[in-house]
């Protein structure tokens, strides 16, 4: 093995606790999303669907996971375990204390249940992602109106191996705020990474952002220490729409920070991305896209020191619209773009390397099903050029899809 190959190896192993989903261990992938087409209750409810395939994209198993009800996994919301098992993080409706509860599972390597859980209060409680931590427990992330200070907070709930809970936090004003990523830092705390409506750089608060009612959002950011205590708080943004979807760490110890982008583009939305040093200053901006909607979603680190950005493209597109992929470098410069898919609706929501240094890229699909005129998940493997290796859909007769 040369030295390039020890060194990629390393990169991936110590990126599987970063936040952003990484390549598991084994070579494999997952692919996971919400099921119309295998489900436990009736026709109409929704399950978990999570496939395991070899580096090929072919089905190792595939396992659907909920109660009687409907219960809702987004593809983002997934981490590979050291043991080649997953953990999955929904919103359950089926196991609640509420309304909505978040909803875990644990599977190991064979897909066989390890356990079950869910965490939640009175009122709508919904994950967004989750972390495998450095004592081996998990993080979840997301948002809440079960424990907020205004109408729903960042949640965050920390678990131990078992599912066992060890702590819960939130952190919000007094509107909306969501949470949608988390990554470690490198001194054992997390970076939380969403959007807000209370804290914005709106000039008058009281102009609202067309089809919402409130003011529009800023990406919100926080550091946490190792019990989640609140090191420090950013909102970054326009004076339009920015929602944050992605953070990873930067290997100087900064971060980088994606999302999408009304208040700087090319045309009407674009992907946006800042990278923040350590204490959460601004070292610089970019955006990505356009003459029209581009929105990101997923962000990962490469090989070379860049990243891999993912999220979905109305300006370069097949269809209605298509995967968008950027490979930048470690200051932002754009290096290639690539457009994947077919004639109707593509939305990638989850990016990363490769142990072969390319690139897979997970999400939706309304071109390729196996339904009539339904979605399925959807799958690429690229070349370390954004050249495509192979496409695969998975799916059933119904809806299977990565986001609501």
């Amino acid at each position: 093995m040369n030295v390039k190959t020890v060194f990629f190896a390393c990169l991936v192993v110590i990126s599987m606790g970063l936040g952003a989903v990484e390549a598991p261990v084994d070579g494999c992938h997952f692919i996971v999303g919400t099921t119309y087409s295998y489900v436990h209750g009736t026709d109409s409810s929704a399950d978990f669907l999570i496939y395991k395939v070899d580096a090929a994209g072919n089905k190792l198993w595939r396992k659907n996971l909920g109660g009687e009800d409907s219960d809702y996994l987004w593809s983002t919301s997934y981490t590979p375990t050291a043991d080649g098992g997953v953990v999955v993080a929904g919103k359950g409706n089926s196991y609640t204390h509420g309304v909505d509860d978040v909803l875990v599972y644990r599977l190991d390597a064979t897909g066989a249940k390890l356990w079950r859980k869910n965490y939640g209060g009175i009122g709508f409680d919904e994950p967004n992602a989750v972390l495998q931590t450095d004592d081996g427990g998990f993080l979840v992330v997301g948002f809440s109106d079960s424990y907020t200070v205004g109408d729903r907070d960042f949640l965050l709930v920390k678990v131990d191996a078992a599912g066992a809970k060890q702590w819960r936090r939130t952190f919000g004003g007094g509107d909306d705020d969501y949470a949608f990523s988390v990554c470690h830092t490198q001194d054992g705390g997390y970076v939380v990474a969403g959007y807000t409506h209370s804290y914005i750089h709106l000039p008058s608060p009281t102009v609202p952002d067309s089809g919402r009612g409130i003011a529009p959002p800023d990406f919100l950011v926080y550091r946490l220490d190792a019990t989640g205590a609140k090191l420090w708080r950013k909102n970054l943004g326009g004076n339009l729409t920015d929602e944050a979807y992605g953070v990873i760490d930067a290997p100087d110890g900064g971060f980088i920070v994606l999302g999408q982008t009304y208040s700087y583009t090319h045309g009407y939305q674009d992907f946006l991305v800042y990278r923040l040093d350590a204490a959460g200053n601004k070292q610089w901006r970019r955006n990505y896209g356009g003459a029209n909607y581009d929105s990101g979603r997923s962000v990962a680190r490469t090989l070379d020191g860049g990243f891999i950005l993912a999220g979905r493209s109305s300006t370069y597109t097949n269809g209605c619209y298509d995967f968008l992929l950027y490979k930048v470098a470690a200051d932002g410069a754009k290096l290639w773009r690539k457009n994947l898919g077919g004639d109707d609706t593509d939305e990638a929501f989850t990016a990363y390397a490769t142990l072969d240094e390319g690139y897979f890229v997970m999400g939706t699909t309304y071109s390729y099903h196996h339904g009539s005129d339904d979605s399925d998940l959807l799958a690429y493997k690229l070349d370390a050029a954004g050249n495509k290796l192979w496409r695969k859909n998975y799916g059933g007769e119904h809806d299977e899809y990565g986001w609501d």
